[in-house]
């Protein structure tokens, strides 16, 4: 921050990769955020929940979540948020199949995967 206020872009940048690296954050390791939203709030609980409960136990793979999404109520539907980080080695995509392959979500229930998302929004 003291890199920011003094206007040192270079020394900003440096740090921020240092950081990245001890925390295994892109672009050492991978994120996927798994958003779902419906109109019915208690619906949408009810398949976080389940999805919490059914989360893989994986070395080396943490699930976060569920969560509000930062914008949590968004054209009539409330959203969760679910965050995926494994390191850069383990296939992210493949994890999200044998997390979610087995699950029937609802009709009502919309699902958005982001694999390396840009934004969390």
């Amino acid at each position: 921050m003291r890199a920011l206020v003094h206007g040192d872009k270079a020394e900003f940048v440096n740090e921020e990769i240092k950081a990245r690296e001890i925390l295994k954050m892109p672009p050492f390791g991978r994120l996927a955020a798994l958003v779902l939203s419906a109109k019915d709030r208690h619906m949408l609980g009810r398949v976080c929940q389940e999805l919490a409960r059914r989360k893989p136990d994986m070395e080396s793979v943490a699930i976060y979540g569920p969560a509000d999404a930062p914008l949590s109520f968004l054209r009539g539907r409330y959203r969760k948020r679910f965050l995926v980080h494994t390191p850069k080695n383990v296939n992210i995509q493949q994890v999200m199949k044998i997390w979610l392959g087995g699950f029937t979500f609802p009709s009502t229930v919309q699902v958005k995967v982001d694999i390396d998302p840009y934004s969390f929004l």
